[in-house]
């Protein structure tokens, strides 16, 4: 029964081990390493649950997504870059179904977002060793920090969801003093000057606020009032920490996004190139609106009409170009199924609250990233329809 799972000694290897692939992938994901670690102890984690395979809903959401993937090598522009992303989107698949297999059956998804958590953790020590302290927490006046080990926006928003889930720990499960480690995970992603991660860890902690505030708001106003105070000290805390030198790097960087949306002000060289990315596959959209150019072939946009050979820095245009509104169905219909199935159980289930707010960060973030074949996309997919799973079983009479 899944709710008398009791971790073993094996089981506990084997959450540890999962940890080990997620730190080899964040350390090591620009080297040619990261490939064979990542199997080496894939199969060995096969091996310690018996070579048992699980299958479930997760497979129905991502292999269909998988198949339009490769589907669209018959009428994608380069049919190889196609292919590869197919190919690695179904890698990350059978590494998932490795780990789904085991975790599917414990009686929460704690082990999961706690691997992620210390993940970040390991990323923001790492980080700091790497770089020094005085570089790393953005100390000395030396600008963003720059691309090493990892990509600097990757690093950045790890940590942001780093905070989110630890701040839901606190908030839900146990305060521990741990909690004072998001204090130097707070100054890493300044130091990153990343504004996708900014605006998710600013968002993701208030949602978890809000909503913990919220359940009984009908019954009294109090929770109301403590939502409005929460909203105005976290606004405060924003207008003056933007005042101050250690945040002028993402403050100026901010303000460079804001004037490419209002038009008002210089947008940055940043922001208008990735504006005119995003463009680039609008205008995709518009010529092949059912299917796109094929998946990875909006790299050959940049290339032609912008000179540089990178994809389109935003999901949804990326998306929109390599599989037209297929493929926006396709991946964004996984997320929308997962937002409807999960909202049901809002009230009974308070590990509800962190999947909707990891979901409702991740939604905003591919604004301005590329994430469709990720490993961590998949991982947190995991992690969404397990959760989802163990609800179900909870609560059968939830339909």
């Amino acid at each position: 029964m899944i709710n008398k799972y009791i971790l073993s000694d094996n089981d506990k290897l084997i959450i540890f081990l999962t940890f080990l692939i997620y730190c080899t992938s964040n350390l090591t994901g620009t080297t040619q390493y990261e490939s064979p670690i990542v199997l080496g102890i894939t199969i060995f984690i096969f091996l310690l649950n018996s070579c048992r395979l699980r299958f479930g809903t997760f497979h129905i959401a991502t292999m269909q997504f998988c198949v339009f993937c490769l589907m669209t090598i018959f009428w994608a522009r380069n049919y190889n870059l196609a292919m590869v992303k197919a190919y690695t989107i179904f890698q990350n698949i059978i590494l998932m179904t490795v780990l789904y297999s085991f975790y599917s059956r414990l009686k929460n998804i704690d082990p999961l977002l706690k691997i992620y958590m210390w993940t970040g953790y390991t990323v923001l020590f790492y980080t700091i060793y790497y770089f020094g302290p005085v570089r790393a927490l953005g100390l000395g006046g030396f600008g963003r920090l720059g691309t090493a080990f990892a990509n600097t926006n990757s690093v950045g928003l790890l940590c942001a969801n780093t905070i989110i889930i630890h701040f839901f720990f606190y908030l839900y499960k146990k305060k521990t003093a741990s909690i004072l480690l998001v204090i130097p995970a707070v100054m890493l992603v300044v130091a990153t000057q990343s504004r996708k991660a900014m605006v998710s860890m600013v968002l993701g902690v208030t949602a978890l606020f809000v909503l913990k505030n919220s359940k009984n708001i009908k019954r009294n106003l109090l929770p109301l009032l403590r939502i409005f105070m929460i909203l105005l000290v976290l606004l405060t805390m924003l207008i003056v920490a933007s005042q101050t030198d250690f945040f002028s790097g993402i403050t100026e960087r901010m303000n460079g996004l804001i004037a490419s949306f209002t038009g008002e002000g210089d947008a940055d060289h940043s922001s208008s190139l990735r504006e005119a990315m995003r463009e680039l596959g609008w205008q995709q959209l518009r010529q092949t609106p059912l299917l796109g150019i094929g998946m990875g072939n909006a790299r050959l946009l940049t290339n032609e009409f912008l000179g540089h050979d990178c994809y389109l820095h935003c999901n949804y245009a990326e998306m929109a170009a390599n599989g037209g509104i297929v493929g926006l169905i396709s991946y964004y219909g996984i997320f929308f199924y997962l937002i409807w199935k999960t909202i049901k159980y809002f009230q009974v289930e308070t590990t509800s609250f962190i999947i909707l707010t990891l979901i409702f960060t991740k939604l905003i973030s591919e604004w301005g990233m590329v994430s469709y074949y990720s490993k961590t996309t998949f991982f947190l997919l995991m992690i969404y329809f397990i959760h989802l799973e163990i609800c179900q079983n909870k609560h059968p009479e939830i339909k």
